[in-house]
């Protein structure tokens, strides 16, 4: 299993490294400098792409300037630009990559590329809902010292482990009421979350994600060796030095089901990937190693569980991972471990609900 010591963070941002990779085709024509950058780096869906931008700028109630920086990770396709131009947006820039840098990489070259003092990621399948802007405006100046806001989605496509909730009478009736009440509030995560349960709370950064951009480069970006799980143990080094909230209102939507996150050898990377930041916790904080030892069992057997329940191959069997650990068997402590988690998550929801 991989050691994340000496790769958790790698410094890509405190040089020029980026500087000749990526082509401006052309920039955006605003007249004040932007206070939001949303970057959208894209590989080969246009169809979807334009669908990202309109989105981004189909925004209602904006009291800001935001700019849309698009980043293409593909030299050879130049029929972006077209799309783009007929656009005739002033807000909208577009580059080309020189060659192709990959996900991660591309990202850290965009937080480069912004004007504004919060850059927002938007992969090119995903979606800003119309209030976006002005909710995350209205949250930022609620505090001081922000790092970064995490956004709650909605998912499009079938999400397995999470189907069955939702089918329920009770969520059915409770939604609507939590979606009323959930307007213009957030909640704090903590790395003590990550410590305590070693699942990613913070969501995918692809979303809707605002950073303060120089907070963002001060940590590294994001390091491309650690692929797939590199947006994760991001925000867990992030989280050390920063604030990071997370809106309890649905501002975007996730595409499920189009990308690499649902092939098995993915699948069986963040599953790795997974045990292995929890071996971090263990030999780095005295309360990992002691929900190591008390949960270890219960932990490896729901991050099997959940991954597994992306493979629509269904080829991939709890057992291909007995060569970390016997896979074990239902029990009652899991029962408790399981429901315990879901208990706390809701309760720290819920206290956000009433007092924001």
């Amino acid at each position: 299993m991989k050691k994340l010591d000496n790769i958790l963070v790698k410094t890509y941002l405190d040089s020029t490294y980026f500087d000749d990779l990526s082509t401006c085709v052309f920039k955006h024509r605003l007249k004040e400098k932007p206070v939001l950058s949303i970057l959208i780096p894209t590989y080969d869906r246009e169809d979807y792409l334009m669908e990202s931008i309109q989105s981004a700028l189909n925004q209602f109630e904006v009291t800001i300037s935001y700019e849309i920086i698009v980043v293409n990770d593909n030299p050879s396709n130049t029929s972006i630009e077209k799309e783009l131009r007929n656009l005739n947006s002033e807000r909208i820039s577009y580059y080309q990559n020189k060659q192709n840098l990959r996900l991660f990489e591309t990202m850290n070259l965009m937080v480069r590329l912004a004007e504004g003092k919060w850059a927002a990621f938007l992969h090119d399948d995903d979606l800003l809902n119309p209030n976006y802007i002005k909710e995350i405006i209205r949250l930022l100046n609620r505090r001081s010292n922000i790092g970064a806001i995490m956004v709650s989605n909605k998912q499009i496509g079938q999400v397995p482990y999470r189907s069955r909730i939702r089918q329920s009478s009770i969520y059915k009736f409770l939604k609507p009421i939590k979606d009323k009440m959930s307007v213009g509030k957030f909640y704090r995560l903590r790395i003590f979350d990550n410590i305590l349960w070693c699942a990613d709370q913070y969501g995918p950064p692809s979303c809707g994600t605002v950073f303060d951009k120089d907070k963002f480069i001060s940590i590294g970006g994001y390091n491309e060796d650690t692929w797939p799980s590199g947006d994760w143990y991001f925000m867990v080094e992030f989280n050390k030095h920063y604030k990071v909230y997370k809106t309890t209102e649905q501002l975007g939507q996730y595409r499920w089901g189009i990308n690499e996150s649902m092939k098995p050898t993915t699948i069986k990377h963040f599953i790795e990937d997974t045990l292995a930041l929890r071996e971090y916790f263990k030999d780095h904080y005295l309360f990992g190693k002691i929900m190591y030892h008390l949960t270890r069992k219960e932990h490896f057997k729901h991050v099997v569980d959940v991954f597994i329940g992306f493979d629509k191959s269904k080829q991939m069997k709890p057992t291909d991972f007995e060569y970390i650990m016997p896979y074990p068997k239902d029990s009652l402590f899991y029962f408790l471990y399981l429901n315990g988690q879901r208990a706390y998550w809701v309760l720290r929801v819920m206290i956000s609900l009433v007092i924001g």
